[in-house]
């Protein structure tokens, strides 16, 4: 623009222009620089009131931008609604499915553990049955201990001290009935 704005200002250097110059030349140059600078004037309005926000084009363009950001965070919002809805539900099944093998392996459990109790009271039982009334399986068995050979030059060990007799305790196993469980 500033081009042409010198060209317009600086007079031709050739004869022919200086010699033919009238004022019908004068004339369409004169409009040419009003021309331009009601442009500039235009120009200069259009950037004061895009930095002010008011242009109309920045103002259509915004205008879209923000129905296509609304649009977006509403597909968002939908999206975070659906899968958090499918979470929920993934969760709720998960924990059924964890109740249900619960409830199995409890079952399961409970029937071991009567079949051991049933085994362990059928064996005590047995034993109870087979087991002779004389006082022989109650005493105890002294304890026997080894002498080893004495070395030569090995001084003599001392005694140690003797410690109490254990005393051993009968324990009675009370039967419970495995049916009230």
């Amino acid at each position: 623009m500033s081009s042409e704005i010198d060209a317009a200002r600086k007079p031709s250097i050739s004869e022919e222009d200086t010699e033919d110059a009238s004022e019908t030349d004068l004339a369409p140059k004169l409009e040419d620089r009003s021309s331009v600078t009601e442009r500039i004037k235009a120009l200069k309005q259009q950037l004061k009131a895009l930095q002010q926000g008011t242009h109309s084009q920045y103002q259509a363009e915004l205008e879209q931008q923000l129905t296509s950001k609304q649009h977006r965070v509403f597909i968002a919002e939908c999206f975070k609604q659906y899968e958090t809805i499918c979470a929920q539900c993934e969760y709720e099944t998960e924990c059924e499915v964890a109740q249900e093998e619960f409830k199995i392996k409890e079952a399961e459990l409970k029937e071991c553990l009567m079949t051991d109790l049933l085994d362990k009271r059928r064996h005590a039982e047995l034993e109870k049955n087979t087991m002779e009334v004389g006082g022989d399986v109650l005493e105890p068995k002294p304890v026997s201990t080894r002498k080893l050979r004495r070395r030569a030059n090995d001084p003599i060990p001392l005694p140690e001290k003797r410690r109490k007799a254990v005393t051993y305790i009968l324990y009675t196993v009370v039967y419970i009935s495995v049916e009230g469980m």
